[in-house]
């Protein structure tokens, strides 16, 4: 890379290595992101399912925010869904959009326990909230 620019190899050289890496740091970024979105698939069904259970056992959209607020508060060491929009510039969106994929992987698995754990004892959770 430090070769004699005037030579025709060099110059070459330093082009095709400029391009190569720019090129590979643009497949990492696009992988990642492919790895994002599917993980936020993955939590779109959990949260439907998620929903669903609580819509068996009688609970309304109202209260599902709040079990959702709560979840959220818990996960982002007690800032509120809002604070996080603001800081992910995510404004009016779902939140989890915006999420870095281990956010929306902590998210699902939250999801996927509550659910259990609704499908286990609904009384003792609708009695906390």
């Amino acid at each position: 890379m430090n070769g004699d620019t005037k030579k025709p190899e060099v110059g070459f050289a330093q082009a095709y290595f400029a391009t190569a890496t720019r090129t590979l740091e643009v497949l990492q970024q696009r992988l990642v992101e492919m790895d994002r979105l599917t993980a936020r698939g993955e939590l779109t069904e959990t949260e439907s399912k998620f929903q669903g259970v609580l819509f068996e056992h009688g609970v309304d959209g109202a209260r599902i925010g709040r079990i959702r607020s709560k979840g959220d508060a818990v996960l982002f060491g007690g800032k509120a869904t809002r604070a996080m929009k603001k800081r992910w510039g995510a404004g009016d969106k779902p939140l989890f959009d915006f999420a870095p994929e281990i956010a929306i992987r902590a998210k699902q698995l939250g999801a996927s326990i509550t659910t259990h754990n609704v499908q286990e004892n609904i009384t003792m959770l609708l009695a906390s909230t």
